[in-house]
């Protein structure tokens, strides 16, 4: 739970700046499991493992250590 607290909201005018500079990648299956979860974030894994999980046409971010914290945030907030 600790982890969550290391989540970065990101704004809008740095989006594009970060995907380029970290080499963002986008993932299906992450896609998948947040559109199944109810959250319409475009996620981009970055080459050191972080994953930043992007709103509609950008206008804001958060930014996650790894993918075990962006599961771990599903799960909270699934119950």
């Amino acid at each position: 739970m600790n982890a969550l607290k290391n989540i970065i909201r990101v704004k809008a005018q740095h989006i594009e700046p970060t995907i380029k500079k970290y080499q963002g990648k986008g993932n299906a299956q992450l896609f998948a499991l947040l559109k199944k979860a109810g959250y319409n974030y475009t996620p981009y894994i970055f080459n050191d493992g972080r994953i930043l999980l992007a709103l509609p046409y950008n206008t804001c971010a958060f930014l996650y250590p790894n993918e075990k914290v962006v599961i771990e945030f599903l799960r909270l907030n699934a119950q």
